[in-house]
């Protein structure tokens, strides 16, 4: 069977050095480094992230201090992975980001990233015309000077259902919001986080549970665990 229509298994493998940034999975933050200095290789489940359909993968890249340079030095690359939950010995690369500081003042930071196109999940993720899963170029937005955003659309069926924060509400814009209304939406905020550290700070943590029950749900359906799996393991299953 198909592993995208079985039990698929996504994860991001994260390679970084000498540089600042953050990782993004549908417009959510799942790693961020805010220490140049360092080197990471790691591996991150992300099916509680992903859905059936279109998915954004991105990098945001900023340097030490505003106004400075990205280190030349720098390197970031996330690779999307999947693998069927049955059969975990065979894993496959469907897309990634490779970000290279050397190659950005040549506008080429990217470059060394796999291909776009269209590629068969049927025929071991092989480049072809009529496949199911089509990857996009990737894009770069200046965000702010000397900081840059590289991200790239992902269009890959799977039997994910769709988790429920992909129809969530927006939050509004903040920043042309006065003093006073942007308080007022704070507050808003500021109450729903409130039930959660009172009841912490009293040892009540029963009253905590409920409050994460949709998400513990979902958390069972991604990672193909019985129901209730997640609710039993933490206290605080974020």
């Amino acid at each position: 069977m198909n592993i995208l229509k079985n039990k698929p298994i996504y994860q991001l493998s994260l390679k970084a050095f000498g540089t600042k940034y953050l990782v993004q999975i549908n417009g959510v933050v799942i790693h961020q480094e805010t220490f140049s200095g360092g080197q990471l290789s790691t591996t991150l489940p992300i099916n509680h992230w992903m859905r059936s359909g279109m998915n954004t993968i991105g990098i945001y890249i900023f340097p030490e201090k505003p106004g400075e340079d990205i280190n030349v030095h720098a390197s970031v690359t996330i690779t999307l992975l999947v693998n069927d939950k049955d059969n975990p010995d065979v894993t496959y690369s469907v897309a990634d980001i490779s970000f290279s500081g050397k190659q950005l003042s040549d506008n080429k930071a990217v470059t060394n990233s796999s291909p776009s196109g269209r590629f068969d999940s049927d025929d071991d993720f092989r480049a072809a015309a009529s496949g199911d899963i089509e990857i996009h170029d990737i894009t770069k937005k200046d965000k702010l000077k000397g900081r840059f955003l590289f991200s790239r659309k992902i269009n890959i069926p799977s039997s994910l259902p769709l988790w429920a924060f992909f129809n969530s509400d927006d939050l509004p814009d903040y920043k042309p919001m006065s003093d006073e209304e942007y308080y007022q939406h704070m507050n808003v905020l500021l109450a729903e986080y409130m039930k959660v550290q009172n009841a912490l700070e009293s040892g009540n943590v029963d009253a905590v549970i409920p409050m994460f029950s949709e998400r513990n749900k979902e958390l069972d359906a991604a990672f193909y665990l019985q129901p209730g799996s997640m609710e039993k393991k933490s206290p605080l299953p974020f």
